[in-house]
C-alpha cells in the first residue's frame, strides 16, 4: 500500500501529545481559558467605528468667530437658516440647530436666535446703512447680525473678541443708521417699525388669496336657489352699505 503523506499540524500535535504535561503548564492552561471564558464577547456591529457626532456648520476660514458660545452658536444657526431658506432646502429648523444634543446653553442659544431673526429685516437696513460688513469683511454675516442685535436690543457683549471690537468700533454709525431708519419710518422704536414693514406683506398676501368659487350646500335643510338668493341679496345690501359710507366720507370732507 502506498504510504499516505500525513499533514504538519497533525504531526505537530501528535509530537505534544507525547510529550510530558508539567504542572504549570496546566496551571497556565486553566488560567487562560478561564480569562478567555470570562471575557465580554464584542460584537462586529460593537467593534465598528462610530460616525462622528453632527456639528453645526462649519465656520469660514479666516473669519472671525464670536467670543460668547451662546452667541457663536446662534451666529451658526442663522447662517443655516438663511442658507436653507436661499436654496429653499428642507431639514434645517430654529429647534433642530439649537436644541441639538451637541449644543451647550440650549435656552439662551434658543433665544438669541428667534430674536435675532425677528429683528432681522431692522438689522439688515440698519448693517447696510452703516457698511459695517463692508469696513471688516473678516466679520461674517451671521456673526454681525447677532452681535448688532446684541448690542443694540439684547444683554450686550458676554464676552470680547476680534468680532465683538469690530462691531463696537462702529457703534455710533449704527446707533445713527438705527435712529435715522426710526425716523423715516415715523416710528418710536423698533417692534413699531418692525410691524410697519408686514403690514403691506400681510395686505398683498391677503390680496392674493383667491376667494372660493364654489359652496357646499345641506340639502337637507335648503336648496340651492335659496342659498343663491340669500347670497346676491348679502353681496346687494354689502354694496349699497360701501356706497353710504362713501357718500358720507365725500359729505364730511
Amino acid at each position: 500500500m502506498p504510504k499516505v503523506k500525513k499533514h504538519k499540524s497533525v504531526l505537530a500535535a501528535k509530537q505534544n501529545s507525547n510529550k510530558p504535561v508539567r504542572a504549570g503548564d496546566t496551571k497556565r492552561q486553566k488560567t487562560e481559558q478561564q480569562q478567555q471564558s470570562t471575557k465580554p464577547k464584542v460584537s462586529a456591529a460593537a467593534t465598528a467605528k462610530l460616525p462622528r457626532a453632527r456639528h453645526a456648520a462649519a465656520w469660514p476660514h479666516g473669519q472671525w468667530r464670536c467670543a460668547s458660545v451662546i452667541d457663536q452658536q446662534a451666529a451658526e444657526a442663522l447662517t443655516r437658516l438663511l442658507a436653507a431658506a436661499e436654496t429653499r432646502t428642507a431639514g434645517a429648523s430654529i429647534k433642530s440647530l439649537t436644541l441639538a444634543p451637541h449644543i451647550v446653553h440650549k435656552k439662551p442659544t434658543y433665544a438669541v436666535t428667534v430674536e435675532t431673526l425677528k429683528h432681522l429685516p431692522l438689522l439688515k437696513a440698519v448693517l447696510a446703512a452703516a457698511e459695517l460688513l463692508q469696513q471688516h469683511q473678516q466679520l461674517p454675516q451671521g456673526a454681525a447680525y447677532v452681535l448688532t442685535y446684541e448690542l443694540l436690543f439684547g444683554q450686550g457683549f458676554r464676552q470680547k473678541g476680534p468680532a465683538e471690537v469690530a462691531v463696537l468700533s462702529q457703534l455710533g454709525r449704527l446707533h445713527g443708521s438705527l435712529q435715522s431708519l426710526l425716523q423715516q419710518g415715523g416710528v418710536a422704536d423698533a417692534a413699531a417699525w418692525l410691524a410697519a414693514q408686514q403690514q403691506p406683506q400681510q395686505q398683498h398676501q391677503q390680496q392674493m388669496v383667491p376667494h372660493p368659487r364654489f359652496a357646499r350646500v345641506n340639502t337637507l335643510k335648503t336648496s340651492v336657489q335659496q342659498v343663491l338668493r340669500q347670497l346676491s341679496a348679502t353681496a346687494t345690501s354689502n354694496s349699497q352699505q360701501q356706497q353710504q359710507q362713501q357718500q358720507a366720507d365725500a359729505a364730511a370732507a
